[in-house]
């Protein structure tokens, strides 16, 4: 279940797209996850920060959505 969280909140997959995967992609998509998150923090970032992928970075740079896929909508 660790795999499947990891890969799903920080890389997007869905539930349905991760038992498609083969073994070897996952292990090489949680390492890949890995590097790039230890290579944030170097940086000083977050695990999301290389990216830029903060609301208002994204809304600096034109990057932002009208509507949130109803996918991605959290249900409270």
């Amino acid at each position: 279940m660790e795999q499947e969280f990891l890969l799903m909140y920080y890389l997007g997959f869905t539930w349905d797209s991760f038992p498609k995967l083969p073994v070897s992609y996952r292990r090489w998509f949680i390492k890949r996850l890995n590097k790039e998150m230890a290579q944030a923090s170097e940086n000083g970032g977050g695990a999301r920060g290389a990216h830029n992928n903060m609301p208002d970075t994204r809304g600096l740079q034109g990057r932002v959505r009208p509507k949130v896929p109803s996918r991605l909508q959290r249900m409270t």
